[in-house]
């Protein structure tokens, strides 16, 4: 979710495919700015960048700043992290 994705709105959350035990994953064509992870399209339980490094989750952490391009997006649960892969070129 997040003003990056394609709907630019907070409010609308994109289901990822779970791919194994705790990796969950995407691909999406996002725009300059910013996304979160968060579950059951709710604000209960969300995730975004830790500040002390740029692939670690946080719980209620802070935005992920992205630029325009088209993602593997990667979130594994068990470790909190996340990847983003551009897949454009």
């Amino acid at each position: 979710t997040g003003s990056a994705t394609p709907k630019h709105d907070w409010a609308f959350g994109y289901p990822m495919k779970k791919t194994a035990d705790n990796t969950w994953e995407i691909a999406l064509d996002l725009t300059d700015g910013a996304i979160k992870f968060r579950t059951d399209a709710a604000w209960t339980f969300d995730w975004g960048q830790a500040q002390s490094h740029p692939n670690k989750l946080v719980f209620k952490g802070g935005n992920i700043y992205v630029k325009r391009g088209r993602y593997h997006i990667i979130f594994n649960t068990k470790l909190v992290t996340m990847e983003l892969i551009r897949i454009d070129s």
